[in-house]
């Protein structure tokens, strides 16, 4: 297994996402007027700049309100517009057109700020927005600028979507742990910018370098790995199981640096977790002071979520092909206990068989980035590949407290909803986020039978969690006692955290098609009278 063998890398500048822009951020404009002021004084500064979208109206200093250049045009173009309004003070135009009076924080989302623009009546819904920026200084911004920016974002947005997708399956495309711990190096370039990354596993209580980028050759890897290992902010991150970031090392003092290598000033750490173990962590490092931002961070949790469920089967597989080649040697000098072998090689076949279960899943589940398409397939690959009797999957609306069957191996079924607070596995086990399941259900005080099936006797529910957030849970009936045996259970658990990521990407994804909808049916801003 290599490890800090790459040559160093050249220092790069970084241009960071930005899916999480205030309105703060965009292009404004400060031009304000006491309301006494003639109409005429206005205008010739608006005649003067071009790029002023109008004019903020104060009452001494209160804010009374704002005035778009095109309705300021647009009324003095109308029959007497000029004799009525034009030598006169600004206000008699903003008491006749009415104004917006509504200030928006700096701090607004972009897509709120959209949501909320649009929700105004029809004759302000173009109106530029007054802002107020950080330093409690009034600005105007173009309601073009706003649209402009959201659509850029929605375009960055669903680029990040396909390719976190693309990348589930990329990773899921192998079994072989050295080919799999390339191709999370690999594929984290095309989610976040570094200069070196490293993959540290976590075995026998100890920080391993498995895999790096960026480093010299000449790097002690004894030393690299103690360094690692009394590293207080990589223990952190193992024992909290949550992200780091460091803006600039170089203020850290309690940093260990490696010698002989270029110091680190922007870090990222991610936790490798699967199925609630610690397979390792990430390291990301930049060599010039560029924090990693919000969107980064949220980006490359998503794809570490992917990396440890690669590397985790990556690594059964491993063990899998270690103790085959162990069966092997003892076979040959131990043939009394060829029948207990036979016993343990079934076994690793099922394992095996298993595995190639759960990868099919990944590849198929990633491909599908809308809800009606994925929940029905997913169902539908786990019922052929394991062969129970009911399995459904259920999605949290909480605005009803409830639980709804989206999708279910007996379509009549779909619609059903459950409360949160009821008894049964499904909603116990989206309450606690934990895994439950049992024999003899049928005999439990809140089993609710399922319409044209045979009485059941074995379920489990699985949580669909992405992080902390339970999104819903996978529900399966069987009508045989000691359905699900541990490595069934091992394999489903692998298969629910890849429904999880793709639920999540689906969801992001129906969620942006509809703003892109509502923004692209909202009438075009361009399409109103201009005049001045």
């Amino acid at each position: 297994m290599s490890a800090l063998h790459q040559d160093e890398l050249p220092q790069k500048s970084f241009a960071p996402l930005s899916l999480n822009r205030t309105i703060g951020e965009l292009p404004s404009y400060q031009f304000e007027v006491d309301s006494s002021v003639p109409l005429e004084k206005a205008v010739a500064r608006l005649k003067s700049d071009p790029d002023l979208p109008g004019v903020i109206l104060r009452h001494g200093k209160t804010f009374i309100g704002a005035l778009s250049r095109w309705k300021i045009f647009e009324w003095l173009g109308r029959p007497y517009g000029i004799e009525l309004y034009f030598r006169k003070p600004i206000r008699k135009l903003a008491e006749a057109v009415g104004q917006d009076r509504e200030v928006y924080p700096h701090t607004l989302s972009i897509p709120r700020a959209v949501q909320r623009a649009l929700q105004r009546s029809p004759e302000m819904r173009y109106e530029p927005l007054v802002v107020m920026g950080q330093d409690g200084e009034l600005r105007l911004l173009d309601i073009d600028v706003l649209l402009l920016a959201q659509s850029e974002q929605l375009s960055k947005a669903n680029a990040l979507i396909q390719k976190q997708a693309e990348i589930g399956k990329v990773l899921s495309s192998s079994l072989e742990l050295s080919k799999v711990l390339h191709l999370i190096l690999e594929q984290m370039e095309a989610v976040v910018p570094y200069d070196r990354s490293s993959i540290l596993l976590y075995r026998d209580e100890r920080l391993e370098f498995a895999a790096s980028r960026g480093y010299a050759r000449n790097v002690n890897m004894e030393q690299a790995r103690e360094l690692a290992n009394r590293n207080p902010v990589f223990l952190q991150i193992l024992t909290t199981r949550q992200p780091a970031t460091l803006e600039d090392v170089s203020c850290y003092t309690a940093w260990p640096h490696i010698p002989d290598t270029a110091p680190t000033r922007s870090w990222l750490g991610l936790p490798l977790v699967q199925n609630d173990n610690v397979l390792g962590m990430l390291s990301i490092s930049r060599l010039n002071v560029a924090p990693f931002n919000a969107d980064e961070i949220e980006a490359v949790s998503i794809f570490s979520t992917q990396a440890a469920t690669a590397l985790g089967n990556a690594r059964l597989f491993e063990q899998i092909q270690q103790a085959n080649q162990e069966l092997e040697r003892q076979q040959k000098h131990l043939q009394e206990m060829v029948d207990e072998l036979n016993r343990v090689n079934l076994s690793l076949m099922r394992h095996s068989r298993q595995l190639e279960t759960s990868q099919q899943i990944a590849q198929q589940i990633n491909t599908l980035l809308h809800l009606h398409e994925l929940l029905p397939q997913v169902i539908s690959i786990i019922r052929a590949q394991f062969g129970y009797s009911l399995v459904s999957i259920w999605m949290v609306k909480e605005e009803s407290h409830s639980l709804t069957l989206e999708a279910c191996t007996n379509a009549s079924l779909r619609g059903m909803t459950l409360p949160l607070s009821h008894g049964g596995l499904a909603a116990r086990a989206c309450r606690t986020g934990q895994i439950l399941h049992e024999n003899f259900i049928s005999k439990q005080a809140n089993f609710i039978p399922t319409p044209g099936m045979r009485t059941a006797f074995s379920e489990i529910a699985f949580p669909l969690k992405f992080h902390q957030e339970v999104m819903g849970v996978l529900d399966i009936q069987s009508e045989r006692l000691q359905a699900f045996s541990e490595d069934d259970i091992s394999v489903l658990q692998v298969t629910a955290s890849q429904i999880a990521i793709a639920m999540r990407n689906a969801i992001s994804y129906d969620a942006l098609a509809r703003l892109s909808q509502q923004t692209d049916s909202a009438p075009s801003s361009s399409s109103l009278p201009q005049a001045g």
